[in-house]
C-alpha cells in the first residue's frame, strides 16, 4: 500500500536592514522531519529482483543559513552589491521500517549505505592505510603480527593496498567495510 510521503518543518528566520539597506543581513534555523519516503527494501532474490520500493523511511534534517549583503555603491545609473552566505544541512536517517541499513551495491563496485543514525547514502566501503611497503610489512600487517589475507585466504603482498581490517579477525572481507563518508559537504 502506498503513502503519501509528507514533512513537517518548523523555522525561524530574522532580517535587518541597517543604514538605510547598505547592510542587510538574514539568518535561517529549520529542522524538518521527512516521513513515509520511498526507500528500497530488501527482499528475496527468489522473486527475481533484490529490493522492493515501499514508503518506509523517515529522515531528519536541521540546518542554519546566513547571510549578508552590502551596498558599496549606489548611485542613479549603479548599484553594486556585495554579499555572502553561509549554510549548512545535517540530515540523519531515523527510521528504514524493519531494517537498520540498506547497502546499494553500484555495477562499478562502488556501494552507498543508508543506515538509521546516519546520513542517507553515504559512501561505503574499505578505508585504507595506504600502501603495504615492503614483504616485512605485508607480513605483520593483520592480526597479531600475522598477514592480513582476503576471503580467500590469499595474503597481501607487497605493493597491495592496506586495507583496515575494521573488525580485527586478520580477514579483510565485507564485514570490513564502513562508512567513508556523505557526498553532501557540511558548508555550503
Amino acid at each position: 500500500v502506498s503513502q503519501s510521503r509528507y514533512n513537517t518543518t518548523l523555522g525561524l528566520g530574522i532580517d535587518m536592514a541597517l543604514f538605510a539597506h547598505r547592510v542587510d543581513l538574514s539568518l535561517d534555523v529549520y529542522r524538518t522531519h521527512n516521513q513515509h519516503l520511498i526507500m528500497p527494501v530488501s527482499i528475496s532474490s527468489a522473486f527475481g529482483v533484490n529490493y522492493l520500493y515501499s514508503n518506509v523511511a523517515s529522515t531528519l534534517n536541521r540546518g542554519f543559513e546566513a547571510g549578508v549583503r552590502a551596498t558599496l555603491i549606489r548611485k542613479k545609473d549603479v548599484n553594486w552589491y556585495v554579499g555572502a552566505s553561509l549554510s549548512t544541512n545535517i540530515d540523519k536517517v531515523v527510521s528504514l521500517g524493519a531494517q537498520n541499513s540498506l547497502v546499494l551495491e553500484m555495477e562499478d563496485g562502488s556501494a552507498l549505505i543508508t543506515q538509521v543514525g546516519k546520513p542517507v547514502y553515504a559512501f561505503y566501503g574499505y578505508e585504507t592505510r595506504g600502501i603495504l611497503a615492503g614483504t616485512n610489512q605485508a607480513l605483520t600487517a593483520g592480526k597479531d603480527g600475522k598477514p592480513l589475507t582476503n576471503f580467500v585466504g590469499t595474503p597481501f603482498q607487497a605493493g597491495d593496498v592496506w586495507f583496515v581490517d575494521q573488525n580485527d579477525d586478520g580477514v579483510i572481507d565485507d564485514r570490513d567495510r564502513t562508512i567513508l563518508g556523505s557526498a553532501a559537504p557540511k558548508w555550503h
